[in-house]
């Protein structure tokens, strides 16, 4: 048993009796209540080898990529291996990859919600679970869990690992603490997230991997992107550009967009998508209010009509239609990035051989790299009238798909294999 000092087991003494309370409240909700007994420790899981925490469904999709990999060589029987998530559509997620796995390997999968940090209840689950490699992707850092794998000898790992400066500050109010349940292993997505992991976990395996985003990203074939498409968003001979993943807060911002592209002459038709369908309603509204002619994506069938003023809004409110979108549309711009909201996914767009335009704020897509900018795979617009004049000159000159598509593929493929980095530590955790 680890010794520990005084004020770190007084802190782990207060952090159960928190959650002692707090768990029958959070009963409540809705998104908490489905799993309940799990996640209080009432339904205890199987013994697995390795433990992989995936918070949600991002984090359960690099999971999935680690298990279509992961090798740990000849044993005496199947991996066995438990993937827990916080969400249901976690678990989802891992459903279809514990379907996958048994399909191409012997690993033997089990499910499950990830408990309550509860000290008490982490010390029976890993106690009943027994693993011997311990997995966390991206930041995942639970103390109470930490904490008892330690004492129990798992070799716990952060794969894929981000750390915010955001999250680095509130981390640091107490590094005592994190240095007491410090992770044996990180493997960070970046030179500067390794930096902060550094100065909380001193004492861990510290290095830097190719994010597992890369390793799920492909890109179709430059002939297939350059044939003839079907009309199926706009008219034939009208352009189609992209206004993809509004959020409510860069609205004005957005609707000046639209009144500048459709003052000029190119009678586009701009697809809408606002990032939540709730939105649909106030964008009908504010688009009466501005005279701009506009259509309902469920009730135009196969074809956008484009009206005499000036172009058509096709205002999307039918979900799932993005990504099949972006492989029709001259170009794009990708919001949550007019407003200070971290992004949106612009790599769709990309994938899909246009180059789109993105507002200044792009935070959580931080992992692509600063040299998607630089080989002008992406551009960054400081405003409004910015991104509207990119929009423009690309109605103007549009850029050759395919050209965009082979420059994509070079750059995605040069930054794979950090999925199969991962495995290999992995795998060596097992057999050590």
């Amino acid at each position: 048993m680890i010794r520990e000092p005084s004020g770190i087991r007084a802190a782990f003494w207060a952090y159960d009796r928190l959650w002692g309370m707090l768990a029958p409240l959070m009963r409540l909700h809705p998104r908490v209540a489905e799993g309940f007994r799990e996640r209080i420790g009432a339904s205890m899981p199987q013994p697995a080898s390795l433990w992989i925490q995936a918070a949600s469904v991002g984090e359960a999709y690099l999971a999935r990529e680690l298990m279509k990999r992961l090798d740990p060589g000849p044993g005496p029987g199947p991996l066995r291996v438990l993937l827990t998530a916080n969400t249901r559509q976690g678990l989802e997620i891992h459903r279809g990859t514990r379907c996958l796995t048994s399909a191409v390997s012997n690993h033997r999968v089990r499910i499950g919600y990830f408990p309550f940090d509860r000290p008490a209840v982490m010390r029976r689950i890993v106690a009943r679970i027994r693993p011997k490699v311990t997995v966390f992707l991206e930041t995942e850092i639970w103390p109470g869990l930490l904490r008892e794998l330690r004492r129990s000898g798992s070799r716990t790992m952060v794969v894929n690992g981000r750390m915010s400066s955001r999250g680095f500050r509130r981390y640091r109010l107490w590094p005592a603490l994190w240095r007491h349940v410090a992770p044996d292993e990180v493997m960070a997505v970046s030179e500067a997230d390794a930096d902060r992991f550094r100065q909380l976990f001193p004492g861990a395996d510290i290095g830097v991997m190719s994010n597992i985003k890369f390793d799920r990203l492909d890109t179709p074939a430059p002939d297939a992107a350059v044939r003839e498409r079907p009309p199926v968003f706009s008219p034939p001979d009208a352009p189609f550009v992209i206004l993809g993943s509004v959020r409510r807060q860069e609205e004005d911002a957005v609707a000046a967009v639209i009144g500048r592209i459709l003052s000029g002459p190119h009678r586009p038709v701009i697809g809408l998508f606002p990032r939540h369908l709730h939105r649909v309603g106030p964008w009908r509204a504010r688009l009466n209010r501005m005279g701009v002619p506009w259509v309902l994506r469920s009730d135009t069938g196969r074809h956008a009509p484009e009206t005499t003023s000036g172009g058509t809004v096709v205002l999307w409110d039918v979900i799932g239609e993005l990504s099949a979108a972006y492989g029709y549309a001259h170009t794009a711009f990708v919001g949550g990035s007019l407003a200070p909201l971290g992004g949106q996914n612009f790599i769709e767009a990309i994938r899909s051989g246009v180059i789109p335009v993105i507002g200044p704020s792009w935070e959580d897509f931080r992992w692509v790299g600063e040299e998607i900018f630089e080989r002008g795979l992406a551009r960054i617009a400081a405003d409004w009238r910015a991104a509207a004049d990119l929009l423009v000159r690309d109605l103007d000159e549009p850029p050759c798909r395919s050209r965009v598509l082979e420059a994509a593929e070079d750059y995605f493929s040069s930054r794979k294999g950090g999925a199969e980095a991962a495995c290999r530590r992995i795998a060596a955790g097992l057999n050590a």
